[in-house]
C-alpha cells in the first residue's frame, strides 16, 4: 500500500495560491529546474561535531538512497518539485516537495520547501529563500528556519534538544552530471546562540527511469 496517490498529490499542490509570476521566467532557468528532475540515487552527507556526522553510526546513510524528483508548472508558471524516495520493498514515500515562483521585477526565483511525509501528511512549512541564478548555480540565504527533520528524531538521524532553529544558506549547483545541494547551517538558540555549524552536500546522480519503479506515473515530469 502506497502513503499517497498522485491525484491527491496534484491536487493539493495545484491548488496552492500564490503571486502570479508576471513575466514568464528566462527559458534556461526552467530548464535547469526541469534537469533537477528524474530519477537519481541520493547521498546526504553532513558534517557537524563528529558526534553528529552523517558518516556516523547512528546516520546509516552510507549508501546511496533511490529517489524520484517530479517537475509540473502551475497555471502562475511556479514550479513544483515532490521529492520521493523509493524504499526497497518498492514504496513511494513523498518526504518533502519545493516551490519556485519566480519574481520579475528583481529577477529572482522564491523558494518554499514544505515537508510531506507518512507522519506529516497535512504538509508542513518548512522554510522559504529568495535567489538568482548565476550560470548553473543557485543560492539564498533563508536565514531562520525550522529544525530539520534529522535532527527531530528522525529514525536515521538524532532527537537533539541543545538547539532551536537553524540559520540556513542554500546553494545548488547543476550539471550534465546531475546537481549537488550544499548547505551551510548555523544551529542556533532561542537566545541566539551559536551551538554548531554544519556543512551538508547532498549529491544527486542520474539513474535508469526504471529503479524509479512507478513514482513516474504517480509523480510525473512535465514534457518540454
Amino acid at each position: 500500500m502506497r502513503f499517497a496517490t498522485s491525484t491527491a498529490c496534484l491536487v493539493v499542490v495545484l491548488s496552492w495560491s500564490a503571486v502570479r509570476a508576471g513575466d514568464e521566467a528566462p527559458q534556461r532557468e526552467i530548464d535547469l529546474l526541469r534537469e533537477m528532475a528524474g530519477c537519481f540515487d541520493v547521498t546526504y552527507r553532513y558534517v557537524e561535531d563528529g558526534e553528529h556526522d552523517s558518516f556516523g553510526p547512528d546516520y546509516q546513510l552510507d549508501d546511496p538512497i533511490t529517489e524520484w524528483v517530479s517537475f509540473a508548472r502551475r497555471e502562475d508558471g511556479a514550479v513544483i518539485q515532490v521529492h520521493v524516495s523509493v524504499t526497497e520493498d518498492d514504496r513511494l514515500v513523498p518526504h518533502f516537495h519545493e516551490i519556485w515562483d519566480y519574481r520579475p521585477d528583481d529577477g529572482q526565483w522564491r523558494h518554499e520547501v514544505w515537508e510531506w511525509t507518512p507522519d506529516h501528511p497535512e504538509r508542513e512549512f518548512r522554510y522559504s529563500c529568495h535567489g538568482s541564478w548565476e550560470q548553473n548555480k543557485w543560492s539564498c540565504a533563508a536565514g531562520r528556519a525550522e529544525k530539520p527533520f534529522r535532527d527531530s528524531g528522525a529514525p536515521f538521524g538524532f532527537d537533539r534538544d541543545d538547539y532551536d532553529w537553524l540559520d540556513r544558506t542554500n546553494i545548488v549547483q547543476v550539471t550534465p552530471r546531475g546537481w549537488v545541494h550544499n548547505q551551510h547551517n548555523r544551529k542556533m538558540t532561542d537566545d541566539a546562540e551559536l551551538v554548531a555549524y554544519e556543512l551538508g552536500w547532498i549529491t544527486y546522480e542520474p539513474v535508469d527511469t526504471e529503479q524509479c519503479r512507478d513514482a513516474p506515473d504517480e509523480y510525473p515530469i512535465e514534457p518540454r
